[in-house]
């Protein structure tokens, strides 16, 4: 049942991310070889799309995947003195939950696997691994180490016992989906903070954002606001 409460949260929001998916061309996220960024696929798929998703074959059929994730344990997670004892709990355990939206992200973002990494290739095009400029997910996934978030802000806890454990610092889950315009945390119950809690993947500038993908504008902190009553 948790699993499927999960696959149904990333369908409804990757339904929602394709409202605004047109901006994605030429975004940081186009890794097509026609694309504009930097980093573009050195081999001859010319389609965004494919690189995620696949209308045929999938290895999970939510959201028709076509990468293949990493596994949820042995992760390095950031740890302070002053994350709540339950999210410290369950960070120390250096594990996502099985079915955690973050690791779709990881797919890519891990500091290991090469982005053109995919299942399904368009007619055979030689995307081998490492045919794609990979350093981009270094800065998240340890520069190559792997499975080192040790430097980023922590995911894959529940965020509302950490909100109820540290009311004089965190905002409610309610008042921070109302900033953050949605649903944006996830799991069994919607309780989880997530990578997709501050990021759209497909929308590099949502909500006016000056920085891509983020879910709003952090400007005046107004992200870090969002959860942080500080």
């Amino acid at each position: 049942m948790k699993k499927a409460v999960a696959l149904l949260t990333v369908a409804f929001v990757a339904m929602a991310s394709m409202a605004g998916a047109a901006s994605i061309k030429n975004s940081k996220h186009d890794l097509s070889s026609g694309s504009a960024s930097t980093f573009k696929s050195a081999g001859a798929t010319n389609q965004i799309c494919i690189f995620c998703h696949t209308p045929h074959n999938p290895t999970q059929p939510v959201p028709l995947w076509n990468r293949t994730n990493p596994t949820s344990t042995g992760w390095s997670m950031y740890n302070s003195p002053t994350i709540s004892s339950t999210a410290k709990a369950k960070l120390a355990l250096g594990n996502f939950d099985a079915d955690s939206i973050s690791l779709f992200c990881m797919s890519c973002h891990d500091g290991v696997t090469a982005m053109g990494a995919f299942t399904n290739k368009a007619g055979g095009a030689p995307e081998a691994l490492g045919a794609i400029v990979a350093t981009s997910n270094a800065n998240i996934g340890g520069g190559g180490g792997g499975k080192t978030l040790s430097n980023d802000h922590p995911v894959g806890f529940d965020y509302n016992t950490a909100a109820t454990e540290d009311a004089t610092g965190l905002n409610t889950k309610a008042a921070a989906n109302a900033t953050l315009g949605g649903s944006a945390f996830f799991g069994l119950g919607g309780n989880n903070l997530e990578c997709a809690s501050c990021h759209k993947v497909h929308d590099p500038g949502a909500a006016g954002s000056t920085a891509p993908f983020l879910r709003i504008s952090n400007s005046g902190s107004g992200l870090c606001l969002a959860c942080h009553n500080k």
